[in-house]
């Protein structure tokens, strides 16, 4: 399968300007893991790749620092511009973006997203007109963030209208989502926070681990977490990143597929938040 990719040329970016603007903003999710190797990226990609065939405008943005590899799992160069150099070069949000399958808009989020604690207050303004300037554009916009969690992407992370965790039933694994779900809830305890299983082996994998999670979660944090879909172990996902090929495309009727099928209905029509992305990062970023 020949997957073309191309940064956006002048009738696309006109195509993005002329096109009526959403009246309300982009619904914004951070997707975040305890630690790396859960899959993370991977189901960012075809849970976005899903949502952009039902006719959804998506943006996913990588953030993953050193491991930033959606262009990789598309087998196709991205375009060389990434969000710090956005900043740095002034340039359109849409000469950075690139645009993959079922027209999925991708941009990298830059080798250190650090540079934007030293930003000067006119880069900030430049910096926070094209985020506002996407947000308006898209329906859903996907911040695939590293493992772990810095003071930069916490900023990113609070901001957004809802945190998607990815663990797997493996018992570390488990515990790294606990101890990064911990964090995010006492920065924002009203934070909705919702689960994925990936690589379940049995069929109750992902409920029991939900359950785990769930239950210690309300026991020390007081607070809760939602189970928003298990991904099976399947053969064919190996298989589509080995060839460089999301696996919902190539194999769409796969367990896997169908798994992120389910899964991408369910975030169909969530509204965002009446605050606005933009002005909670605004918030972080410039309080003191």
């Amino acid at each position: 399968m020949v997957i073309e990719v191309v940064k956006m040329d002048q009738a696309e970016k006109l195509r993005l300007q002329l096109q009526n603007i959403h009246q309300k903003q982009a619904t914004t999710y951070a997707v975040i893991s305890g630690k790396g190797g859960v899959g993370k990226s991977n189901l960012v990609l075809n849970i976005s790749l899903l949502l952009a065939k039902r006719a959804n405008s998506v943006l996913v943005v990588d953030c993953d620092i050193g491991m930033a590899n959606i262009d990789l799992l598309l087998g196709v160069p991205s375009s060389s511009k990434s969000l710090i150099d956005m900043v740095e070069e002034r340039l359109a949000y849409t000469e950075c973006v690139s645009v993959g399958p079922n027209r999925l808009n991708f941009l990298s989020g830059g080798t250190s997203l650090s540079k934007l604690i030293s930003f000067k207050d006119n880069e900030y303004q430049f910096f926070f007109e094209q985020l506002e300037k996407m947000s308006m554009q898209y329906d859903q916009i996907f911040f695939d963030m590293g493992a772990g969690i810095s003071d930069i992407s916490l900023n990113f992370i609070k901001s957004v209208d809802e945190v998607l965790v990815v663990s797997t039933p493996e018992p570390t694994s488990i515990m790294d989502a606990y101890a990064a779900i911990k964090l995010v809830l006492h920065e924002m305890p009203d934070k909705k926070i919702s689960l994925i299983v990936n690589r379940c082996q049995k069929r109750n994998d992902g409920e029991e681990t939900w359950q785990k999670l769930s239950q210690t979660v309300k026991r020390f944090l007081h607070n809760e977490i939602h189970l928003l879909g298990t991904i099976p172990d399947d053969r064919h996902v190996q298989q589509a990143v080995m060839e460089q090929t999301p696996f919902t495309l190539k194999y769409p009727s796969s367990p896997s597929s169908k798994a992120v099928d389910t899964i991408a209905s369910k975030l169909m029509g969530i509204e965002s938040n009446e605050s606005g992305f933009v002005n909670r990062l605004k918030k972080f970023f410039l309080k003191g």
